[in-house]
């Protein structure tokens, strides 16, 4: 029988002392969520720069906007991390998009409507067959139209020239999900993983050796 004596004085004790308050909740989480906030901020900013305007015209900088709005708070012992941006969640999750307070979404199609609403614009409503509503366009100029007929009539009216398309009207837009807006599992996963084993290492005096 071989008797092992585990004496916790001295530097044992007082490293074991340190691993125990660095292995807190309350001091790991905010370590995780700062962690993983840069993660997100950095893949937001990332997009920006990646996803360009598709219609031209001056840029909405959406998702820097959506990386500066990225935070974490606790919550207890819980780190959470959110995105306090409007369409952020839309972009993600997608699904059927409806009006709330009119009967049509304005869908932009020209480039100095992007960003935009509407109603900034003087606009007029364009109408297809049915006389249903289609779009929405620039008002037009109007011209004199003089014409004679086969009897000498002449004959005089105002002709409207449509302006340019700025809006299509629409019922409803189904969205597909992007899941690729928020960075993969894994990676901010890792980069909480990551962070709560550097904090243990400098707490214990370790710097990172096993």
């Amino acid at each position: 029988m071989i008797g092992l004596e585990i004496n916790l004085r001295g530097t044992a004790g007082q490293t074991l002392r340190r691993l125990r308050g660095a292995i807190d909740p309350a001091r790991l989480s905010p370590v995780a969520g700062r962690a993983v906030r840069n993660v997100v901020r950095d893949h937001l900013f990332r997009l920006n720069q990646e996803r360009p305007n598709q219609l031209g015209g001056k840029r909405t900088n959406f998702y820097t906007g959506a990386g500066r709005a990225t935070q974490f708070v606790m919550q207890g012992d819980i780190a959470v991390v959110s995105i306090n941006q409007v369409g952020i969640r839309q972009r993600f999750f997608g699904g059927t998009i409806r009006p709330k307070t009119a009967k049509y979404l304005t869908i932009p199609v020209h480039p100095n409507a992007h960003g935009k609403r509407a109603r900034e614009f003087d606009l007029e409503v364009v109408f297809g067959e049915g006389g249903k509503p289609i779009a929405l366009a620039t008002k037009g100029t109007l011209r004199r139209e003089v014409t004679q007929t086969r009897s000498g009539t002449i004959r005089r009216r105002n002709v409207g020239r449509r302006g340019e398309i700025y809006y299509r009207l629409v019922r409803q837009v189904v969205q597909q999900p992007d899941v690729s807006v928020l960075p993969r599992p894994d990676e901010t996963y890792g980069a909480a993983i990551s962070a709560i084993n550097t904090e243990i290492d400098r707490a214990t005096g370790r710097g990172g050796q096993p």
